[in-house]
């Protein structure tokens, strides 16, 4: 293992290549772990495998593992450094109370397993127009799942997080767009991929989707629940830490429809909605807040704007959230879009577990 002078003999270099490119979650699941730089692995293929979670298997292409030098700087030219044959990642320090932490988590040996693999890295502030340094590694591998599948409905949201806060870091962004490729925002996080859909160039985009997504303030707020109205009109977030705790969702359990009550009463949308509510909420509520006020005032585009044609949108007619009517002000706007209603189907049934395999092949175009 290769060690920097300021690092502690028993600490562990740990390459993350999924959720944990975001280091907001990072620093929620390990609390002492450190940036170190971006990595770069050789010779591997990333992939979301049949549990629906990133993974990496041998690529069918191997490659020794060199310095990338000056080419890795040219990524939009340089298929080495943005093919299926290597992967970008971040480095992270970890203890060894962060790795047992980080072991729960990523559920070794039954998930995961621990490997330790050659990789190159670029310390925080290095350009990757340098060498960079040779490392050994330690990454999180499935071994047994290796087929290629769709992601499950609430690891998008924090996938797209990861990516974004990673592409702040350094990861080449052309790399980013090939490899992992569609953006998919569901609730809140639909003008997020507007945005991407009006900004980026088309060919960096594979595919754009809208699940019960967020409309501009020009779709109105008829048929939105009075706490939605008066948030839209006020243009501000509350701030506060509701819905963190089980027992939070627990107590609005009574005053959901029998609907969203039935779907509730799983664990494991319970615990999934706790884990994306507290990542929200891990620097602080006024992210939070800034993020709601920046939703519900203009976004400084136009719907009509959107040149990115395809764009799929899904919404159930009882979303008493983000209604039905914003998604068909949106369709009737974006070029060649498909809108996809579900009958008697609420925010959190189409937005949880209800439609989120069937919404997600259509996404990635998987039969």
């Amino acid at each position: 293992m290769s060690n920097s002078p300021n690092r502690p003999l028993l600490s562990a270099l740990y390459f993350a290549y999924g959720s944990n490119l975001s280091l907001s979650q990072m620093h929620q699941r390990c609390p002492s772990s450190s940036f170190e730089g971006v990595g770069l692995l050789r010779g591997w293929k990333w992939i979301i495998n049949e549990r629906g979670y990133a993974n990496i298997v041998p690529s069918s292409s191997s490659h020794s593992l060199t310095s990338v030098g000056n080419e890795v700087a040219k990524e939009d030219s340089n298929n080495e450094a943005v093919g299926e044959h290597v992967i970008w990642g971040l480095v992270y320090d970890l203890t060894p109370s962060d790795e047992a932490e980080l072991d729960s988590y990523e559920g070794v040996p039954f998930a995961y397993e621990k490997e330790t693999l050659p990789l190159q890295l670029w310390r925080g502030g290095e350009s990757l127009n340098g060498q960079g340094t040779a490392i050994d590694s330690l990454v999180y591998v499935d071994k047994l799942r290796i087929a290629e599948s769709t992601p499950r409905t609430e690891y998008v949201e924090r996938m797209r997080r990861g990516v974004k806060e990673a592409m702040e870091k350094g990861i080449p962004e052309a790399w980013a767009k090939e490899v992992i490729g569609r953006v998919i925002g569901s609730s809140g996080g639909g003008p997020d991929e507007l945005a991407c859909a009006y900004t980026l160039p088309q060919d960096r985009l594979h595919g754009v989707g809208i699940l019960a997504g967020v409309g501009p303030w020009q779709a109105g707020t008829k048929d939105m629940l009075l706490v939605g109205r008066m948030m839209w009109t006020s243009g501000h977030g509350r701030r506060s830490r509701f819905g963190q705790n089980e027992s939070d969702v627990g107590q609005s359990h009574g005053r959901m429809r029998q609907k969203n009550r039935k779907l509730f009463e799983n664990e494991t949308v319970r615990k999934c909605t706790v884990e994306a509510l507290r990542a929200a909420f891990v620097q602080g509520v006024d992210g939070v807040a800034h993020e709601v006020k920046l939703t519900t005032t203009p976004w400084g585009f136009k719907v009509e704007d959107v040149k990115y044609e395809g764009v799929k949108l899904w919404y159930g007619d009882e979303d008493t959230n983000t209604p039905l009517r914003s998604g068909r002000y949106m369709a009737q706007r974006l070029p060649g879009s498909k809108l996809k209603l579900y009958p008697g189907e609420t925010h959190y049934m189409t937005t949880a577990y209800e439609r989120g395999e069937e919404v997600l092949k259509e996404m990635m175009d998987v039969d």
